[in-house]
């Protein structure tokens, strides 16, 4: 059997009554808020509590019992969350924090993880063994963007207790900084019956709430031309008929259009609830319309210690040669050293851009992101390659491909591209923007900066600057079927060439 007990709450800030209690069946409740369960049976166990309004910060002092040396398989933990159980029994949000203890070993340590981010970090204390009664002091304070969580920890009723977290950030780009928990609760896991394994006992709570911030709309894009995609602040708590939310994140809805966008044009769309009143713009362009050489690579600069200007950021440009609006999401990039085989890696926009590449619009791909500076007090348009953390200074191949995967620009560098310069805290760029990734097609910048992002190199063109008055083409016959040509100057290495053959008496 799985005894589960709440000690009565004390010294509470929050009024008792704005606390509302939910409980597994099974629970007797002895009083107002303490709570006895008979567990004669496997299962799951849990009794939470959720305030009127998120709170900003928490103080819990607990006493925490786990019997970690039976023979079943039991574990215990305790969750914060931003929305309600849909029942007792059911899954945990997946806007939760948790602290957990592993299964049988007295071993085992505090995990602390969360269903909204890979944050996993474990505690373990040479003093004392978790496997024992112990008290738990949590305090989390959510008055900043920092999210930061601290934790002491002592054996039960000993009256010490050590830090065994002093700040641990739990800030996630997945919850966009606004995480807003109300909730929070204790968990017990038993495979078979058991007796007395488990109690928890909530001694002290204070929280400083807050008011519900109405929910802002942090991004917004067409997933194709009837659906636009919008990520929230926080869930909405009114819908409109067109507004359907996503099964796996509260914070995801789809709008479906009564009428479908037109390709590469603007339009406005009014969204209107009891919580949100606003107008959004919105574009449709087709997912694999861009062709060769649409978007080009036009700039490098591959060093991260530039001597003026700059922050220490490798980056390549892109510039959107077209006329049409390109969407630059699920296009990816293949960035190959010349000892190694890569496999294609998405490009991810930042600083909130949603991935819309206007016609001669440029974007910056940096290995990480390119913060203000003197050159550059707000910086534009930038996206990042998941794992890609330098560029390599010896040579690359960057290939730049649709999202179905065809090629649309590639490029093989090497450190002659810098000469007469040394490659460092200088870019090159390309001269004629649709001409072919050949060293002659790339010059050293000039610029007292030493790079150009988002503008124009010194030599730039859209037209080729010259024509080659003499191009020689040489044939050697190898084999009988085999013909070997050579040229006298430079040729794009990804242009085709077509050869016809003529039979001669």
């Amino acid at each position: 059997m799985c005894l589960l007990s709440i000690i009565s709450l004390l010294s509470l800030t929050t009024p008792s009554d704005s606390i509302t209690w939910q409980v597994s069946s099974g629970w007797e409740q002895e009083s107002f808020e303490s709570w006895t369960l008979d567990a004669p049976s496997a299962g799951m166990y849990r009794v939470y509590g959720c305030t009127t309004e998120p709170f900003e910060e928490l103080t819990l002092d607990m006493r925490w019992k786990q019997d970690l040396f039976g023979s079943n398989n039991n574990n215990s933990l305790f969750f914060i969350s931003e929305s309600e159980l849909s029942d007792t029994m059911g899954l945990l949000p997946n806007n939760a924090l948790l602290f957990s203890i592993g299964e049988n070993g007295s071993s085992d340590p505090i995990t602390v993880s969360s269903t909204f981010s890979d944050l996993y970090t474990e505690i373990t204390s040479g003093f004392f063994d978790f496997s024992e009664p112990f008290d738990l002091d949590l305090s989390i304070n959510l008055s900043t963007q920092d999210y930061n969580v601290a934790l002491s920890a002592g054996q039960y009723n000993e009256g010490w207790k050590i830090p065994v977290i002093s700040q641990l950030n739990i800030a996630s780009d997945s919850i966009e900084n606004n995480w807003q928990p109300r909730c929070f609760g204790f968990e017990v896991l038993c495979t078979s019956s058991n007796t007395d394994a488990f109690s928890w006992g909530l001694h002290s709570l204070t929280t400083t709430e807050v008011a519900i911030p109405e929910p802002r709309l942090l991004s917004h894009r067409a997933i194709d031309s009837t659906v636009v995609e919008l990520v929230w602040s926080r869930p909405l708590s009114s819908q409109i008929p067109a507004l359907t939310t996503s099964n796996t994140s509260p914070h995801i809805s789809s709008l479906t259009l009564s009428s479908p966008l037109s390709d590469e044009v603007f339009k406005d769309i009014k969204l209107k609830t009891s919580e949100i009143d606003t107008v959004i713009q919105v574009i449709y362009t087709q997912l694999n319309s861009g062709k060769f050489r649409d978007l080009v690579i036009t700039e490098l600069f591959i060093d991260a210690t530039p001597s003026i200007g700059f922050p220490e950021v490798e980056w390549f440009e892109i510039l959107n040669r077209s006329d049409k609006y390109v969407d630059i999401n699920r296009w990816s990039v293949i960035a190959n050293s010349t000892s190694s085989f890569a496999e294609p890696t998405d490009i991810i926009p930042g600083n909130g851009w949603n991935g819309i590449l206007a016609p001669n619009e440029r974007f910056l791909i940096s290995t990480l992101a390119f913060d203000s500076c003197e050159f550059e007090p707000y910086p534009k348009l930038q996206a990042e390659l998941s794992g890609i953390s330098s560029l390599n200074d010896n040579g690359m191949t960057l290939t730049l491909l649709r999202p179905d995967g065809t090629l649309i620009d590639q490029l093989t560098y090497d450190r002659t591209w810098w000469q007469p310069y040394s490659i460092p805290a200088r870019s090159t760029s390309k001269i004629y923007t649709g001409g072919c990734g050949l060293t002659s097609n790339w010059a050293p910048s000039l610029s007292i900066t030493g790079a150009n992002p988002w503008l124009a190199g010194e030599n730039e063109t859209s037209e080729p600057s010259c024509l080659i008055e003499t191009f020689n083409v040489n044939a050697h016959l190898l084999k009988t079927d085999i013909i070997e040509f050579s040229f006298s100057h430079d040729i794009d290495p990804l242009c085709e060439i077509t050869v016809s053959s003529n039979n001669f008496s």
